[in-house]
């Protein structure tokens, strides 16, 4: 095209031509191009009368072209295209200004024009037809539901189907809604509800008369409606795929892999590499989703993640990631959004960013830099850049400054290269190198020498290296690669040697070659086993580089230099955890959903005791990790919400029933939530706390009655709590105790169901989440272990209702996090499992509250974290799924041994 332009419109003409309005680059454009694929050529034709983006444009049944609203200072004015005479003529303007509408053509030639927004504040639910013979708009019927950027797609009946949308400003505000209007009747009717908001999606008319949703924001899978049977199916989600992410090496050499971007959303999910199982584990997600971030080991062994990019646009936002208790904690903002920077670690220990752009409607690009006090969790302006730039390279020289080469400042790829001194705060320009290039690897040699590679240049792919030495001030150009990449990682082996990979020339591809410092030559390595670009590269303890993510399947690679081989890392993928175990009325135990490092589940499976047999049940209609599953009075299962692989957090709920082996979705929550409680009350009703969502942690707290199978939104408790346990008294009062909302919880507080309020009780002795809280007595509860934001507890402590106090008893023998603790049929407690700071147990213990005294058990055959423990009706216990382990072993307390399921 002649102009660079998003949020434009498309239409095709009578001519085959497609027609591209208006839009915007700096600014909105009113200027049009048409495209003709016959010569594959683009024409200027006339300039629309006023600029716009997000406006629609539909062809007439007369070869014209109808432009309505559209994001601008007069959002109501509607204008006319001739081809022929290519001419814009303006007409009559609709009643309302609005942009992220939609416009139908009906069978009779008039425009129906949906919802949309105005720009400020207002979301509409009105709607109004353009007769083209009268020139005339007629207001008709509102949409039962205010929203914009919706679907509405024309039925074979003549009907138009409406589908999701946003009503505010957050993604928390889409739209799973749907209605129908009839232009028969003039009358809308609302119908089921797609299984997950979404906006800025697509609808399209099937053969079969169905309708494919697909993808939107906060949705990245489709679904199909059937409107003879007012249903939605899912259908097979997209591959998954990971770029943009990053991979840090932790002292423990481990990797951890946070964030980055899966063709349709950025992530907040985040992983750890243990080099010596060759295993993929998950860890705590991120508290924003990511990418185009940076991620530095800082010198306390914590990892400092900083701005990227998200559905929100560049980001400020930082958060640091504690390697000892696995949670993230944010910390003060930048003092500017960027993306597409850099972050060093200065000999200071201190944090230096530089550079990058803010993705606002400008697009601005950065010159101004700041650095991170780690002791003081602040951040502190300093001298900005010569040049802004994004897209560049930073590394530490030996004499503590900092070089930065190239990268793009908006306009221009650069060549030029400057150094800055953290001790005058001062920038210096040195030598440029010999080409401008941009997405290239900048890598420090053992001779002191650095080696910048590859690149990108106005669309030209480099395979030109050149070598800077910082004594002499010189760049000094050498051999090429075998191929021009960028996007791609340069690795110093423990050889000296440099290992380049994969990258980006015209298509991702997985070639490798290594660099010889001492010959100065290139030689071809062997091909990854997956093509990958915007990739992470680590070199390992063991001399081996860990590939991970890039625009591929989200698995890693190992290449060995010695035999020059790449070898896959085990994904684990038949494991399960923070997945749901409930004991049916028959004794049968049904597992539900749950999580390995890339995938969630939907599937389902039942355990029956008697014959030690596992069989598969119907699937969840939705897949889930850290939801719950209650049994209800009538023996079916409640399952609420949770998040899948996507970070979508649900806010639709299921019911099984397993005489049918069926599931159905029932009235939707009031929240999205996961890491949440769910309490079965006396009344049969199901008491649901607390949890995390996108934004935030939550205070809410609703109450579903499955007789009438809906939610009602209940008291608001004192504190936000996720990850917290709620324990149900004899006198139908709930203890909420501990959790974690940016910092672990030692308050507690009662819910009373009959005055339906919460009152704040004792504090306990130690703050802690991911503990377990066990019932004993009608007067005293039990909770054990957990984490308190830096390790790992081995302390207890027990409640008494009638005191409102906290009383320490004997510290168990390990500490531990994430383990179960079962209430067995002789009165003592199981412990199983759980995480030792970053360590997985398999040890497990038994306390007894007449002698309060704990006593080691036998050991689980594996170490298993966020699995499940059940009591079996013969008194032994069940444990199912874990991190990293697929099977399931049975507990015998009175023999004292594990047997495997």
């Amino acid at each position: 095209m002649s102009s660079k332009r998003s949020r434009h419109a498309a239409v095709l003409l009578k001519s085959h031509k497609v027609m591209i309005i208006g839009g915007q680059n700096e600014s909105l454009l009113s200027s049009c191009e048409t495209y003709d694929a016959s010569s594959n050529t683009w024409t200027l034709v006339a300039n629309m009368i006023l600029p716009r983006m997000f406006h629609s444009a539909t062809l007439l049944s007369s070869g014209k072209v109808l432009v309505v609203g559209g994001n601008y200072p007069n959002s109501s004015a509607c204008e006319k295209y001739d081809p022929v005479s290519n001419i814009w003529t303006s007409i009559a303007s609709m009643s309302t200004g609005r942009f992220l509408h939609t416009t139908t053509l009906l069978s009779d030639g008039k425009l129906f024009i949906v919802g949309g927004f105005d720009g400020g504040k207002n979301y509409w639910h009105s709607c109004e037809v353009y007769d083209p013979q009268s020139n005339q708009w007629t207001s008709v019927a509102n949409m039962t539901t205010q929203r914009a950027g919706h679907t509405a797609t024309l039925l074979p009946s003549g009907k138009i189907l409406v589908t999701g949308g946003v009503a505010g400003q957050s993604i928390l505000d889409g739209l799973s809604t749907c209605e129908i209007y009839d232009p028969a009747l003039n009358t809308w009717t609302p119908v089921r509800n797609m299984s997950t908001p979404r906006f800025q999606h697509i609808a399209a008319l099937l053969p079969s008369g169905k309708i494919l949703v697909a993808g939107g924001i906060s949705a990245p899978f489709s679904e199909a409606y059937d409107p003879t049977s007012n249903t939605w199916t899912p259908v097979t989600k997209f591959p998954a795929f990971v770029l943009q992410n990053t991979a840090t090496l932790l002292s423990s050499d481990k990797v951890l892999v946070t964030g980055g971007f899966n063709g349709w959303d950025q992530l907040s999910s985040c992983a750890i590499y243990n080099t010596p199982t060759n295993t993929w584990v998950p860890t705590t997600d991120m508290i924003i989703p990511r990418s185009l971030h940076t991620a530095t080991l800082l010198s306390n062994e914590n990892v400092l993640v900083v701005g990227g990019y998200s559905s929100i646009g560049s980001l400020k936002r930082c958060e640091v990631y504690n390697t000892m208790s696995t949670m993230w904690n944010a910390v003060e903002d930048m003092h500017a959004a960027r993306c597409e920077h850099t972050a060093t670690l200065l000999s200071s220990g201190h944090v230096l960013v530089i550079g990058g752009y803010d993705e606002d409607l400008t697009r601005e690009y950065l010159s101004n830099c700041e650095i991170y006090n780690f002791l003081s969790n602040t951040w502190s302006s300093i001298a900005s850049m010569f040049t802004p730039r994004s897209q560049h390279t930073a590394i530490m020289l030996s004499s503590g400054k900092t070089l930065v080469t190239g990268g793009f400042d908006g306009s221009t790829y650069l060549s030029s290269c400057e150094v800055y001194d953290s001790k005058y705060d001062v920038w210096t320009l040195v030598a440029s190198m010999s080409k401008a290039r941009a997405q290239h690897t900048l890598t420090s040699l053992p001779s002191g020498e650095l080696l910048v590679t590859g690149g990108i240049n106005n669309g030209y792919y480099m395979a030109d290296c050149e070598m800077y030495d910082p004594s002499s001030n010189i760049w000094t150009p050498i051999m090429n690669m075998s191929f021009p990449r960028h996007g791609h990682t340069a690795t110093v082996l423990s050889s000296g040697h440099v290992l380049v990979t994969g990258g980006d020339n015209h298509d991702d591809f997985s070639t490798s070659e290594i660099y010889d410092p001492l010959s100065k030559m290139w030689t071809l390595a062997s091909n990854m086993l997956l093509s990958r670009i915007q990739h992470g590269a680590t070199l390992l303890s063991s001399g081996k580089v860990l590939a991970t993510g890039g625009n591929t399947l989200p698995v890693g690679e190992l290449y060995d230099y010695s035999s020059d081989t790449w070898t896959p890392v085990d994904k684990t993928s038949s494991e399960r955890f923070q997945h749901t175990a409930t004991v049916l009325l028959s004794g049968d135990v049904l597992i539900a959903g749950g999580s390995n490092a890339f995938s969630s589940f939907s599937s389902c499976q039942v355990y029956n005791a008697s014959l030690n047999m596992w069989t598969p049940v119907a699937n969840m209609l939705t897949q889930r990790y850290q939801h719950t599953a209650t049994l209800l009075l009538s023996g079916n299962v409640l399952v609420v919400g949770g998040a899948d692989q996507f970070e979508i957090t649900a806010t639709v709920c299921e019911i099984f029933d397993p005489q049918s082996n069926t599931w159905m979705k029932c009235d939707g929550l009031n929240d999205q939530l996961n890491g949440h409680t769910a309490t079965l009350m006396s009344s049969g009703k199901v008491f649901v706390t607390g949890g995390a969502y996108f934004l935030g942690y939550l205070s809410t707290s609703q109450l579903f009655d499955p007789k009438a199978m809906h939610w009602v939104r209940t008291v608001t408790m004192l504190s936000e709590r996720f990850q917290h346990t709620a324990s149900l008294l004899p006198n139908q009062q709930v203890l909420l105790v501990g959790g974690y909302n940016n910092t672990a919880l030692s308050d507690c507080e009662m819910y009373n169901v009959s005055s339906n309020a919460t009152t704040r009780v004792a504090n306990m002795l130690t703050a802690r989440f991911q503990h377990t809280a066990t019932v004993l007595s009608p007067q005293q509860i039990l909770v054990i272990g957990g984490n308190d934001g830096s390790k790992s507890l081995s302390s207890s402590e027990l409640y008494s209702v009638s005191s409102d106090k906290w009383m320490s008893v004997n510290n168990m023998l390990f500490a531990r996090a994430g383990h179960t603790a079962t209430l067995l049929s002789s009165g003592k407690m199981l412990i199983t499992g759980g995480m030792n700071n970053g360590n997985y147990l398999s040890s497990c213990e038994l306390y007894d509250p007449s002698s309060k005294k704990w006593s080691v058990v036998a050991s689980m055959s594996s170490p298993r974290v966020y699995h499940t423990a059940s009591l079996l009706s013969s008194g032994k216990v069940l444990v199912a799924g874990g991190y990293g382990e697929p099977l399931g072993e049975v507990y015998d307390p009175s023999s004292n041994k594990w047997s495997p399921v």
